[in-house]
């Protein structure tokens, strides 16, 4: 009984033994090449595409009835780099249709696939199917004898146990072949949009999806209640498919769902109450509906990615977004129509291109807030426009090209203006053309501008400030003698920042105190002994 005993456990170590020896072989050697049966169900369909007449030796040219020939260096065809099965096959548009022609989706371009063809392709993860405008049973009276053909492949589908993403979108398939495709135990990603597809969706066997795309359908609207079920679900697109009015829409689960597209329907604002209590949600798309008035933000907290474009909220919105604090991008397409705002604040995000032209419509703004985002090209005609301004904030961007001060000649109400900088692209010049200021600044940061870069002298319309509290001119290479004309100017000036440029000659202070809590003149040509009186008129530097 132990010898027994003894030899079975040896056998079976034996067979461990084997079964680790094979593997290392195939993970140090892989196959040499695909399948046969696999080679050969590509080959079939290859011989299944039709080119309307064309030459078809374009189509599929690396596909070849070859022994000789490794189907897993074809093109649209992907391999296990081990076993050689093939993984993913990627047959967007096969024909090779030009996709955005109107002619695409005319009668003559219907297309029919025997799906049976991949059920040998046992180890397939990925099959894109889309833009091939594959037709399902439809209305059309003159295809109705290929039903049959087209749903026995579909359901031979149920036999590819490892698909895991599967892209039919943009084909003339209906709703009938979801109960087929809810046969795919291991599908996690489906893309359905821009079929025919109408009614219900059907939520038994999509339990695994994780995501799903069913946009450009003909789907109700109740439709979105069924997706509840669906635990795993994580991304939902469900744009461009109602075109009435859909009002409360009663959502229940999605605990899950990180990103939601509803755009380019018909949904009012009644929606977002519920969408709020999804507090696994990320990216929120609901542009191009029908939603007024405020912005319920309670329960978007943690929203990363929201696109409010072309709706008909009111101006409040954007202070209210401002408590969005893990927002990264904000997509606000029509903000320009917002003609009565008086305060755009957007700092500290991370919008990037040009600053859109039609900003300077929105003359009754008070404040602009663009600091500290990723801002290109030349920002001197939209700011130009706005004489209203009494906060401008531009720092910290990637403006480019020349900014004229003169620009901001008519802008007698402007208090503040930052355009800290840093970048090389950017030039600002305030000596040409000539001009006079009508405003009196508070705050001025022009550092690191480029300031004057033909004369490198220190702008002229400074001596015309007397109300500055705070100015920066650092790290521009201004030229000439010192400018204690600033100090005497501005008695109310609390930091002067004039450091990292080429100032030269003696350093003069006013014979009155001043209230300057900081200065720094470091890094230029200064000469001789500080002033003796230094202390008594800066008594209150902070050192």
């Amino acid at each position: 009984m132990g010898a027994s005993h003894f030899q079975m456990e040896l056998a079976n170590l034996a067979k461990c033994l084997l079964l680790g020896f094979m593997i290392l072989w195939i993970q140090i050697h892989g196959n040499k090449g695909c399948f046969e049966a696999e080679r050969s169900a590509l080959l079939n369909f290859k011989k299944f595409v039709v080119s309307d007449g064309a030459d078809v030796d374009h189509l599929l040219s690396s596909w070849v009835d070859d022994s000789m020939s490794d189907c897993c260096k074809w093109e649209r065809v992907t391999c296990n780099s081990t076993t050689s099965h093939v993984i993913e096959l990627f047959l967007n548009n096969t024909r090779q249709h030009d996709i955005d022609s109107e002619s695409f989706y005319d009668d003559e371009n219907i297309w029919f696939i025997k799906l049976s063809m991949f059920q040998q392709l046992k180890e397939l993860r990925n099959l894109n199917l889309s833009y091939n405008y594959v037709i399902g049973c439809t209305s059309l009276k003159d295809f109705e004898g290929f039903c049959s053909i087209i749903y026995v492949g579909f359901e031979r589908l149920s036999e590819l146990k490892k698909l895991e993403t599967l892209d039919l979108s943009y084909n003339h398939f209906n709703d009938s072949i979801l109960p087929s495709l809810g046969a795919l135990t291991s599908l996690k990603s489906l893309i359905l949009s821009w079929n025919w597809m109408e009614g219900s969706f059907p939520s038994k066997g999509f339990e695994r999806l994780e995501e799903l795309d069913i946009s450009g359908n003909l789907f109700n609207s109740s439709i979105l209640s069924s997706f509840g079920a669906l635990k795993s679900l994580k991304t939902l697109i469900v744009s461009d498919m109602f075109n009435t009015m859909v009002v409360a829409v009663p959502i229940q689960g999605f605990e899950r769902l990180e990103d939601l597209d509803i755009s380019y329907n018909w949904f009012n604002k009644s929606i977002l109450s519920s969408l709020g209590a999804r507090t696994s949600l990320r990216t929120l798309k609901i542009g191009w509906n029908h939603m007024e008035g405020s912005f319920p933000i309670q329960g978007f907290e943690r929203l990363e990615e929201l696109d409010i474009s072309g709706n008909q909220f009111n101006s409040s919105i954007l202070s209210s977004l401002g408590t969005l604090t893990s927002l990264k991008t904000l997509i606000v397409r029509g903000l320009c129509k917002f003609k009565s705002l008086v305060k755009l604040g957007l700092g500290g995000n991370q919008f990037s291109g040009p600053l859109p032209e039609c900003i300077g419509n929105l003359t009754n703004l008070q404040v602009l807030d663009l600091s500290f985002n990723q801002l290109s090209g030349n920002f001197q005609s939209v700011v130009s426009k706005l004489t209203s301004l009494k906060y401008l904030l531009l720092s910290g961007n990637e403006f480019e090209g020349l900014f004229s001060f003169s620009a901001l000649a008519n802008h007698s109400k402007l208090e503040l203006f930052l355009l800290s900088s840093g970048s090389s692209r950017l030039e600002l010049e305030t000596e040409h053309p000539t001009w006079f200021p009508t405003f009196q600044l508070k705050y001025i940061d022009l550092s690191n501008c480029n300031l004057n870069v033909r004369t490198r002298a220190i702008p002229s319309f400074l001596l015309y400030q007397n109300d500055i509290l705070f100015i920066d001119l650092s790290h521009n290479m201004l030229f000439g003698t010192f400018p204690s004309w600033i100090l005497r100017n501005n008695s109310k000036l609390q930091v002067m920042n004039l450091m990292n440029n080429s100032f030269t000659g003696t350093f003069h202070l006013p014979n009155y105190k001043r209230d300057l809590l900081k200065f720094d003149i470091s890094s230029n040509n200064i000469t001789g002994v500080l002033p003796k009186e230094f202390g008594l008129v800066l008594s209150n530097l902070q050192l």
